[in-house]
């Protein structure tokens, strides 16, 4: 499948899966510990992990500093692009 061209530059790849970022939201401290970088693929506000103050499912799952969701946070080390036009139609896709 063909890439997409968004109006700021960025690809958009139509045939990713959305539900890789749902996965890479749960169960994921190692890999939040491990980042530079957090986003909240809800509210769209990136973070450092030392922001992160709630964890969730004894302790795996980060909670978001800025907008409290559970379920919500990825890391710069998930391996998914990083950036908030990728995580945001993907979370979009998950959470509306």
């Amino acid at each position: 499948m063909k890439n997409i061209r968004l109006k700021n530059g960025d690809s958009w790849d139509p045939g990713s899966d959305p539900y890789k970022v749902q996965d890479a939201t749960k169960n994921h401290r190692q890999e939040i510990e491990a980042s530079e970088n957090c986003c909240c693929i809800s509210c769209l506000e990136f973070f450092p992990p030392s922001e992160i103050r709630k964890w969730w499912d004894d302790g795996r799952s980060a909670c978001c500093p800025k907008c409290g969701l559970t379920h919500v946070v990825v890391g710069s080390e998930s391996g998914l692009p990083f950036n908030k036009y990728y995580l945001g139609m993907a979370g979009g896709h998950l959470i509306n």
